[in-house]
């Protein structure tokens, strides 16, 4: 019997994956801080960020097998309920800064 989607999304070793991500991002800091035109690379890094954050709360609340509830997002993000529902719901996945509708 295979796995759900879930339970194969359960067993990716995301915190190494995480501590690595975060190690790059601080190095992209890092050499912002000492470069003025690696500036709008860190921008447009933040920008991926934001735009990866939604995809995922997205793909969390429309999970078909076991889609994640506001307060389970909230409680991820350190945040309430009602703040994730706020910052994420009917956003899809356009662009932060961008008009309804646009999606990248």
């Amino acid at each position: 019997m295979g796995m759900t989607e879930a339970e194969r999304r359960n067993t990716v070793d995301n915190p190494q994956y995480n501590a690595a991500v975060h190690r790059l991002i601080a190095a992209a800091g890092k050499r912002a801080g000492s470069d003025i035109n690696a500036l709008a690379g860190l921008a447009a890094l933040a920008d991926s960020v934001e735009v990866a954050l939604r995809t995922a709360v997205h793909q969390l609340r429309n999970d078909p097998d076991m889609p994640a509830s506001w307060a389970q997002i909230g409680q991820a993000l350190g945040i309430s309920r009602q703040a994730a529902q706020e910052r994420f719901r009917g956003t899809g996945l356009r662009k932060p800064g961008g008009q309804p509708g646009e999606h990248r």
